[in-house]
């Protein structure tokens, strides 16, 4: 052979290439044969074509091989590139960092082959673009980061090892700093404590005064100081990490001061209840200080702050004035205020009774207060001096309406003085009547309700149990009272006129008795006066005219037009000997569902016998049931035809009885 054409010259481990010999010629029996690492060396296979998997490179050889001889050799060389083997582990010159600080990462272990690198990748073997490549690679990651290594090249990549770099926590600056007194004085303790902010790795809040990082005092959250001047303390969080900036506070000790000078009076020798100025002469206080005003002793009983203060004493009386703030208060100065010997205003007014009904009386009296030689208590009504109404310690009053009282001293050597006021308050009802309408005829009861407030009781003609009855009142006017009583028993009256005209309308109730079996006793109420609708009432309930078996009782019906004019009949009796039952003459027991029973109720007697009879005189059906629910069958079994039958009914052993038709209808 002349050629041996290989499928590639160079190969990575573990791929194929394909070996084909060309040229030569094959004798009788011939053909080629392969051979490996020299000619006729390592047997290898035979045919023009070979498909080989070297694992190095390797030299091979082919010849044709016949009867008559063997041909010389010829080669061809395959090199097999060689594949890196994975690391073992990655070193880094620190594990632990702080963030912006960085660290060496570096490989070790492994074969790298020729022409491989080491590619190094973040958070993911081999997902994302490589970050670096060689067997070292400078990192600085800004939170816990995990960094993969792996050997790559043209034939193939090794897995990954990696490592993990932990970024401590960085702390955040404080916010503020809390006093539990931001003011105090000398020897006392103000505790402070650090608002917002966190805490890094290995981090703790460090206190300092006077300067961010001065006089060191302390750490943790919250911590106590006791200065013993103005302090400005300062806190920040320090670390493996670093520092965060300071927040700081103030705390404020408070200064002495020194007492007042003296106190003075704008006035004096005044009379009681009169006004004057007392005021304090010393040193301009600092922030936190006041001067405060005392009666009895000096610091006793306070009674106002300030330089000024405004007093109306009753008698000759001495105040005290002193410095007082936050750490403390000074000795006072004192000034006093002469009164004279004249009227003391009362206190007050005091009664017996308040809040009542009008027409009752209330005594009212002085409260405190002292009368001067040739003083009176004198009282007025609805201002001050106003309406006199008499004078002295005590005065009985009778309004008629919420008044306002008023008492002060008059005379003596100070003249008047101020009023005191007493508000008697008089519960007034207010009672109301709506008019009432013109009443045509003497109609029907009915219940007044004109009054307001509701609640309470109508008097007059014709009335009872707040109704009022026409009939007992008869045509007129008639004065109608209401009386409301409240609920704290005060009452009021009204009235109104009601009037009651004649009725345009006359009449007569008409009395007839027709046999049982036509009606029995008929009322009918006769009336003339009138051409348009007529209504009527019977006093049973009834609203028809003319009614028709008419039970035992006395009647009497009230009869009204369009127009609202009644006109009452009665006193009509009907007799139990006069009255009838009122029982159904027709039924059609044809079973259509409708009126297929002769249905009688006699539940409110004792017993009761009926016969029913034909028209020839024969017993058909009968019953001694209460409850009758005949469907026109006969004792027999029979269906009765469609006839006229008669009844005749018995009730309580004869007591009462009564007979007529009843029509059977198919």
């Amino acid at each position: 052979p002349t050629t041996i054409t290989p499928s590639s010259t160079s190969i990575c481990a573990g791929d194929n290439v394909n070996l084909t010999a060309t040229g030569g010629v094959l004798g009788t029996g011939a053909t080629y044969e392969w051979y490996s690492n020299s000619c006729g060396g390592t047997y290898i296979g035979s045919g023009s074509s070979i498909l080989l998997n070297p694992l190095a490179t390797t030299t091979y050889f082919v010849r044709i091989e016949g009867t008559c001889n063997t041909t010389n050799c010829i080669s061809q060389t395959i090199n097999v590139v060689p594949v890196s083997t994975a690391p073992l582990l990655i070193s880094a010159t620190n594990n632990t960092i702080c963030p912006g600080n960085s660290t060496i990462l570096t490989v070790s272990g492994g074969f790298l082959a020729p022409n491989n690198d080491y590619y190094w990748y973040e958070n993911a073997c081999g997902i994302a673009t490589s970050i670096g490549f060689g067997s070292q690679i400078n990192v600085s990651p800004s939170i816990t980061t995990t960094y993969y290594v792996r050997a790559e090249g043209p034939c193939d990549s090794t897995n990954c090892v990696d490592i993990t770099i932990t970024t401590n926590a960085i702390s955040t600056n404080p916010i503020a700093i809390l006093a539990t007194s931001s003011s105090i004085c000398a020897g006392q303790n103000s505790v402070l404590s650090v608002s917002g902010g966190t805490l890094g790795t290995g981090s703790n809040w460090e206190w300092y005064s006077n300067s961010c990082g001065g006089t060191y005092i302390g750490s943790g959250n919250s911590i106590s100081v006791n200065p013993i001047t103005t302090t400005t303390y300062y806190v920040r969080a320090e670390g493996i990490c670093g520092n965060t900036n300071c927040v700081s506070t103030s705390i404020a000790v408070g200064a002495g001061v020194t007492p007042p000078v003296s106190a003075q009076s704008s006035n004096n020798n005044i009379c009681p209840g009169e006004t004057t100025d007392i005021s304090v002469t010393g040193p301009s206080l600092p922030i936190g200080y006041t001067y405060v005003w005392y009666t009895g002793a000096c610091g006793a009983v306070p009674i106002g702050v300030g330089t000024t203060l405004q007093v109306t004493p009753n008698s000759t009386d001495t105040y005290f004035v002193s410095a007082v703030g936050t750490c403390g208060s000074t000795s006072c100065e004192q000034v006093t205020v002469s009164v004279q010997n004249g009227s003391i205003s009362a206190t007050g007014i005091s009664s017996d009774n308040n809040n009542f009904c009008s027409g009752e009386s209330t005594t009212l009296n002085t409260i405190g207060g002292t009368l001067s030689t040739g003083a009176n208590w004198y009282w007025y009504e609805n201002s001050c001096g106003g309406n006199l109404i008499g004078n002295g310690n005590t005065i009985s009053v009778s309004p008629t309406s919420s008044t306002s009282y008023y008492v002060r001293a008059e005379g003596g050597v100070c003249g008047n003085t101020i009023c005191q006021s007493i508000f008697i308050t008089i519960q007034e009802v207010v009672v109301h009547m709506n008019p009432f309408d013109t009443i045509c005829g003497t109609g029907f009861p009915f219940e007044i309700q004109n009054g307001e407030p509701v609640g309470g009781t109508y008097f007059g003609s014709g009335v009872t149990n707040n109704t009022f009855y026409p009939s007992n009142a008869g045509v007129g006017t008639h004065t109608i009272e209401y009386e409301y009583t409240s609920a704290n028993g005060c009452s009021g009256t009204a009235s109104r006129n009601l009037v009651i005209v004649e009725s345009t309308l006359n009449g007569n109730i008409d009395v007839e008795q027709l046999p049982c079996g036509e009606g029995g006793v008929t009322l009918f109420a006769n009336i003339t006066g009138s051409v348009d609708f007529l209504y009527f009432y019977w006093n049973d309930g009834v609203v028809e005219n003319p009614r028709n078996y008419v039970q035992q009782g006395n009647y009497n019906v009230f009869i009204k037009d369009s127009k609202d004019c009644i006109l009452e009949l009665g006193n009509v009796e009907v007799t139990e000997e006069m009255d009838c039952f009122e029982i159904p003459n027709t039924f059609t027991p044809n079973g259509d569902g409708t009126n297929d029973t002769w249905n009688l109720d006699f539940s409110n007697y004792n017993d009761l016998k009926i016969e029913i009879y034909s028209r020839w005189g024969r017993l058909v059906w009968e019953s001694t049931d209460l409850m009758i629910h005949w469907n026109g069958i006969a004792l027999s079994g029979q269906t009765l035809p469609s006839n006229t039958y008669y009844y005749i009914l018995s009730l309580n052993n004869g007591e009462k009885t009564q007979n007529g038709p009843v029509v059977l209808l198919k």
